[in-house]
């Protein structure tokens, strides 16, 4: 009796086993994102995601998104606003920016695109999407400098009378050849792509790991072992393996 009871706890256990290892899915990594933040900024390809599309947005905009959204602070307005605006003017149809955080002890990932001409912000959590913001982002103006007045068109001179010489001639005097207007046209050049880093995906590591790690970089930051700089540095470092 007691084998049979044990022999039918066996797939509920292995069941559960099997559920807590389901690997996470991972878009393919492209390249990294310049920050001054503590967050790891990554363009990387979602499978499971829309197509993005690329327009001119401004920092502001972006910024003002990401407070709107109630998912980044001021810190994060105010130092991935303009990486993220630029990216999101270049990126091909199937990037995305992907930004890893962590919080509450956990790692918290974002999704970023523009589609139907609105910013797209997806709040991911161990692979599951909890919450996605949406907010119409204008284009961006480009301020086209100062451009050369418009001048009036000069008035038609009159051609003078001939001025009659001693002998009776006649001497043709030309007139005098107008200002030429010039005007200046603005341009705005195109939208360059910015430079990629192409280096091959950092491998990854477990929530474990990463809890290690940070926690060591904390001790080290109050410590006063390392300044905020490197701080912020080593730990994007960490998250970007997430």
């Amino acid at each position: 009796m007691l084998a049979l009871i044990w022999l039918g706890t066996l797939p509920v256990l292995g069941s559960g086993c099997i559920g807590a290892n389901r690997p996470t899915y991972r878009p393919a990594f492209i390249r990294d994102v310049d920050t001054s933040s503590d967050k790891a900024v990554q363009v990387v390809s979602n499978a499971r995601m829309e197509d993005h599309e690329a327009r001119p947005v401004s920092a502001a905009a972006v910024g003002a998104a990401l407070l709107s959204s109630g998912l980044f602070n001021d810190d994060d307005a105010r130092e991935l606003g303009a990486p993220l605006a630029d990216e999101l003017s270049a990126m091909d149809q199937r990037e995305h920016l992907r930004i890893v955080a962590w919080a509450d002890d956990a790692p918290r990932i974002y999704y970023l695109r523009i589609h139907d001409g609105k910013l797209r912000i997806s709040y991911y959590q161990r692979g599951e999407e909890l919450e996605r913001f949406e907010a119409v982002v204008a284009s961006a103006t480009v301020a086209l400098g100062p451009t050369a007045s418009a001048s009036p068109a000069p008035s038609p001179t009159a051609a003078p009378e001939p001025e009659a010489t001693p002998d009776g001639g006649a001497v043709l005097v030309s007139a005098p050849a107008p200002d030429a207007a010039v005007t200046v046209a603005a341009v705005t050049p195109p939208k360059k792509k910015r430079p990629r880093k192409p280096r091959p995906a950092l491998p990854a590591i477990t929530e474990a790991e990463a809890r290690r790690k940070l926690n060591e970089l904390d001790a080290a930051l109050q410590a006063g072992l390392l300044v905020k700089v490197e701080y912020k540095a080593r730990r994007r470092a960490i998250l970007a393996r997430l």
